[in-house]
């Protein structure tokens, strides 16, 4: 669960746009804690549910479960490596920690990290680069 909270404290993190819509999950009120983090997860197609339209979040997570948010996430830092508005320093040092932690059931699902971590390299340069000008 720790792990869990970690994931959506960084998905949080990375949240630069939030889409109006309505309730992504029956089983998650507006009234429920954790709803605003769950719907900008499922906003940006970081999470989905199940099915049936429910988030079934008192369920158990699996390491493969957060492996696949931390794709969906390192996949959408892969689309905006060039944009460094989008994450910050400590966003590219939390998804390499992650990255490392879930290297095995990132691997299982066929997420290429290679080209991630070269990334990662070019974009604390490039932040670093910023902070000097």
């Amino acid at each position: 669960m720790k792990k869990f909270s970690l994931l959506a404290s960084v998905a949080l993190m990375i949240s630069t746009v939030v889409v109006s819509s309505a309730n992504p999950f029956s089983d998650v009120t507006a009234s429920h804690w954790a709803y605003d983090a769950t719907k900008k997860l499922a906003d940006k197609g970081l999470i989905q549910g199940f099915p049936d339209g429910e988030y079934k979040g008192e369920e158990k997570v699996s390491r493969y479960h957060l492996a696949m948010v931390i794709a969906r996430i390192l996949a959408k830092y892969e689309n905006t490596v060039n944009d460094n508005s989008v994450f910050t320093k400590a966003d590219v040092e939390t998804l390499e920690r992650l990255a490392v932690e879930f290297g095995y059931e990132l691997h299982l699902i066929g997420f290429k990290t290679v080209k991630l971590e070269e990334d990662i390299v070019t974009l604390k340069e490039d932040v670093e680069s910023v902070k000097k000008e």
